[in-house]
This record gives structure tokens, sequence and C-alpha cells, in this order.
């Protein structure tokens, strides 16, 4: 178990250095903008109520919204179990462009809120896709979570959404 962590923390290290030779100007702001888009799932949140509200895809809306409430809490259950910290917390000789995260590394809420919402949104379009991968590699441009913490927050929010559908078809 120890050999597997300490090869999973040498790979997820390797990753995340070699992204922070990607940095510059425009991709800095870039990243930051697309960071702040996932906070508290907000840009989330305002689709789910814009879809609500103003489409024919108003199923879609309240399932959205419901899978990110699901998803905070499925996140706040397994950050208070791992209690990672975060690669700016462990380095912090390395620069962060953003201010630094509070709470665990593990999972990226970010991502799992992202990709909770991306496959609700699936049936409407791609879009939520990519805007999901953009935010989730936000997080490793910016130095505040590992590639593993990303991947598990992609696993976790993708898992979430897949448990709310079948709930929310008997509810709504």
């Amino acid at each position: 178990m120890e050999r597997t962590k300490a090869r999973t923390q040498h790979l997820d290290n390797k990753i995340l250095f070699k992204i922070q030779e990607l940095h510059g100007p425009r991709l800095d702001k870039a990243m930051t903008f697309f960071t702040l888009m996932g906070n508290g799932a907000l840009i989330w949140v305002f689709t789910g109520i814009f879809i609500t509200l103003f489409t024919q895809y108003k199923y879609h809306g309240v399932l959205l919204i419901v899978t990110i409430i699901m998803t905070t809490f499925s996140n706040m259950f397994i950050k208070s179990r791992f209690n990672r910290l975060r690669p700016c917390d462990i380095y912090k000789d390395v620069p962060i462009l953003i201010r630094r995260p509070m709470g665990s590394s593990l999972p990226s809420g970010h991502t799992a809120s992202s990709f909770a919402s991306a496959t609700i949104l699936l049936h409407i379009g791609l879009i939520a896709l990519a805007l999901a991968f953009i935010i989730s590699f936000s997080r490793l441009y910016l130095f505040v979570h590992f590639p593993s913490d990303v991947l598990f927050g992609l696993l976790s929010g993708i898992a979430v959404a897949l448990i709310n559908i079948p709930i929310a078809l008997r509810l709504i």
C-alpha cells in the first residue's frame, strides 16, 4: 500500500511540475478565469437555473441543481476522510496565482461538480464537457490540486450524477 501511494505521489508530482512549465501571461489569465467559473459550482448552478426557467429542458435544469447539491455533500464527506494536503501547501516556494484554497485537496471539488454537471448536460450538448475539462485542468495549472485529486473528482462527480439520474426520475 505504501509503495503504491509513493508511486502515485511521484507520478502526481511529475505531471504537476510538467504542467507548471506551461505558464505564460495569457494562459495564466485564462486558467484563473476558468477556475473562478468553477468556484462554488456557480457556473453550473446558474446554468441549472437558466435551463429550468428558460428552456424546454426543465427536467435537466432541476436534475443539475440536485446533482450539484449531492456532489457538494459527497465532496465534503470524502474530503473529511482523506484530509490530503494541497500541492501549494507542500511546495510553498511555487508561486500560485489565486488565493490559497482551504481544506483537503482530495477530491477536487471543482472537477467533481464540473463532471457531475457535464454528465447531466450531455443530453443537451457537449460544451459542458469541454468546460469541465478546462476547469479541471485549471486546478492543476494553478497548483492547487494533484492530478490524482482531479481524476478522483472526475470519477466521483460522474458517479454522483449517474446515481442521481434514476433517483430524480422517481421524484420528478
